[in-house]
């Protein structure tokens, strides 16, 4: 949505080509990206009666639909912006014959750089990179992976996500001596966010203190949510840890403005599923929460460790119990902390700053050759 809203900022008539219909459309309230939105064309169809209508005609027939759509997009338009890999690959995959067509940017975020990639000698992105114009990963972490698959490098720079933060008020935590020091994690309750550890890290550290006096509410909702209580029942951290589900954005913020740190130790899935960089820990430090986070893919490029936030390795509860005894009883390097990663997301992780670069880089690449099916 953001990249939407900016390039419409810039001036750029946007559309949007889409598998289906999500149901975000209901949190739009930006009249022009609602715009967008209404005349979005969706490879899916949005009733389900076409769509039962269209699972009874020939796969050839249904593909065919489907290609025209496409093309029809990549043709009309100056340049076709790609997110994910895999959205890459299938435009790539139309345009190689076309005659003329629109240039193609494809940003890569995380799965399609890691599980998507998993259990694989070759790399499916080879006809995408002599294809396309521009590769974009949100990580230098991603760029070394890129370019080890073949990535031409004069093609491939780093562009972030971030969060637009004007819409954050950064305020510094003032913690009572009398309450609990509250520790909030909120995301997917799967493997790939950690949760799991965010328990044993909470136990360790109640062994750490003569008298704990802190809590972690665990905002979010997913498959491994019975799993996670029954090891925090076993763990005897009934008390400390409090599951509220996934709640809606108001209530999330409300719960972000009580909290004292931001605890995320996201982790290497058994599927190979990686991070981008969360924008969750960016919306956090651009409150003024302190945070906690791992090693994990783009994170430290974020989370510099002692000097925005704190980091642990994968899977190592001690490690994150340091770094909670830390954030708890070090109330200077809190703020100190806190301080810089405001600056940080300002300078690194801004919106407004990176929709202005994709803005740039559209236009200069339209403004080159065209491409024709001889050139390729």
């Amino acid at each position: 949505m953001s990249q939407i809203e900016g390039l419409i900022a810039q001036g750029h008539e946007v559309s949007v080509l889409a598998e289906n219909l999500s149901s975000d459309i209901e949190l739009i309230t930006s009249p022009e990206i609602l715009q967008v939105a209404q005349r979005a064309v969706f490879l899916q169809p949005k009733s389900a009666w076409f769509s039962a209508f269209l699972q009874k005609l020939p796969y050839r027939v249904r593909q065919k639909r489907r290609q025209l759509a496409e093309r029809k997009a990549y043709k009309n338009n100056d340049v076709v912006v790609c997110n994910f890999g895999w959205m890459g690959i299938e435009a790539a995959n139309q345009m190689k014959d076309m005659p003329q067509r629109a240039k193609l940017v494809t940003i890569f975020h995380g799965a399609d750089m890691s599980s998507f990639l998993k259990g694989r000698d070759d790399s499916p992105y080879a006809d995408l990179f002599a294809i396309g114009d521009s590769f974009l990963p949100i990580s230098q972490f991603w760029k070394s992976k890129l370019l080890e698959l073949g990535a031409p490098e004069e093609k491939t720079s780093i562009h972030r996500m971030g969060v637009f933060t004007d819409e954050f008020s950064f305020s510094s935590r003032e913690k009572s001596s009398d309450n609990p020091f509250n520790f909030i994690t909120v995301g997917r309750l799967t493997e790939k966010k950690g949760v799991e550890y965010t328990i044993r890290a909470a136990a360790a550290l109640k062994q750490m203190l003569d008298k704990p006096n802190f809590q972690v509410t665990i905002i979010g909702d997913g498959p491994l949510k019975t799993e996670l209580k029954i090891l925090c029942h076993d763990l005897g951290m009934d008390a400390e840890i409090s599951f509220k589900g996934a709640l809606p954005h108001e209530q999330v913020a409300k719960h972000l403005q009580k909290a004292d740190a931001f605890l995320l130790p996201s982790v290497t899935a058994q599927n190979g599923d990686m991070e981008g960089i969360p924008v969750a820990l960016m919306e956090a430090m651009a409150s003024g929460l302190p945070v906690i986070s791992t090693r994990h893919s783009g994170i430290p490029e974020l989370v510099i460790h002692d000097n925005t936030g704190l980091l642990a390795d994968e899977r190592d509860p001690q490690g994150l119990a340091q770094a909670m005894h830390q954030t708890l009883t070090d109330h200077t390097n809190r703020e100190t902390l806190a301080s810089s990663a405001r600056k940080h997301v300002e300078t690194e992780f801004n919106n407004a700053l990176w929709n202005q670069k994709l803005s740039d880089l559209c236009l200069q690449i339209a403004n080159q050759s065209p491409v024709t099916g001889d050139k390729q």
